[in-house]
């Protein structure tokens, strides 16, 4: 994990922006990284007056390596920042089709996605598979019965971070889930922050906690999001965490693909073509060989970085 701080120390409000959350995902979200850099718009001389940017590039450095969604203990990222000391969060949606899942052959898989999604509906099938659950370590959506370590490791960074600031806000960089070619705005924060979030990108955003009847059926919510994580870590600070997300195929076809490398996964695979394909399309599906994507999404990352600083310095 890698982490560059630009601007003075001085500086009373901060935008952390973070990369590879969802290993593969890492794709897109370095270049958008790299493209700010390469613009010079992170230049403490450019960057706004009173606002530092810190940018953390690959947060979960195991699964971008072996381009797999998932840390090295098959924890899912962005379903482990529970508070551990609690009890933790019951899928019971998730524990009834997990024997189902763990049965499949990968050429069943497709099948089993298109029909979930016919019969139960996108919402109810992606809130049981994706949102996340605490309860079978081998499963898909594993968050985990500890931090694990990138959690661990933005733990001990974060606060050092909070000396003297007014505001930390974040922008994840995500890709996979929305419109191809576009990039939404998640908030899964509620009252003040989202409120925040609202005033710096307009209200487009989508809010899966607090407009769960209007949101797109491939936004979901889940427990553990890094969100509220950061929420936590933070505490007695002013943040507001949004994800951006830069959408590419369909949900079928992007969750067949997780599903496949997942079984392979935890089949304990050592057949190095199906697993080198699986990895391959997962890729394809996070970050399209597409110039008109590409350019798209970097443009896209430009204007919410804007739109960051702008909410960081408004009343």
């Amino acid at each position: 994990m890698d982490c560059v701080y630009l601007g003075t120390e001085q500086a009373e409000n901060v935008l952390v922006v973070t990369s590879g959350t969802h290993g593969v995902e890492l794709l897109p979200g370095s270049a958008c990284q790299f493209a700010l850099l390469d613009s010079g718009a992170l230049d403490p001389k450019r960057l706004p007056e009173n606002i530092a940017v810190v940018l953390i590039h690959g947060i979960n450095p195991w699964g971008a390596a072996y381009r797999r969604r998932n840390t090295e203990d098959n924890v899912d990222l962005c379903r482990n920042f529970v508070d551990f000391e609690q009890d933790l969060p019951v899928n019971s949606a998730y524990a009834d089709i997990h024997d189902t899942i763990h049965a499949l052959e990968l050429d069943q898989v497709r099948d089993f996605v298109e029909r979930s999604v016919g019969q139960n509906n996108t919402a109810s099938f992606m809130n049981a598979v994706m949102g996340g659950q605490y309860i079978c370590s081998d499963g898909f959506s594993y968050g985990g019965e500890k931090a694990c370590w990138s959690h661990s490791v933005l733990a001990e960074y974060l606060p050092t971070l909070q000396n003297g600031r007014k505001r930390i806000d974040f922008l994840d960089l995500h890709s996979g889930v929305g419109p191809y070619a576009y990039g939404s705005i998640v908030a899964v924060q509620r009252h003040a922050a989202l409120k925040r979030a609202k005033q710096a990108y307009g209200g487009w955003l989508i809010a899966p906690r607090e407009f769960a009847e209007s949101k797109p059926d491939e936004f979901y919510d889940v427990t553990g999001h890094s969100a509220d994580g950061y929420e936590r870590i933070l505490s007695g600070s002013d943040t507001c965490a949004v994800v951006l997300e830069f959408g590419t195929y369909p949900v079928t076809e992007v969750f067949t693909a997780l599903l496949t490398d997942h079984l392979l996964y935890a089949a304990g695979s050592v057949n190095t073509e199906l697993i080198s394909e699986a990895r391959d399309k997962l890729e394809e599906l996070h970050c399209p060989e597409n110039d008109c994507w590409r350019e798209a999404i970097v443009q896209r990352c430009f204007q919410a970085f804007d739109q960051a600083c702008t909410g960081l310095l408004a009343s």
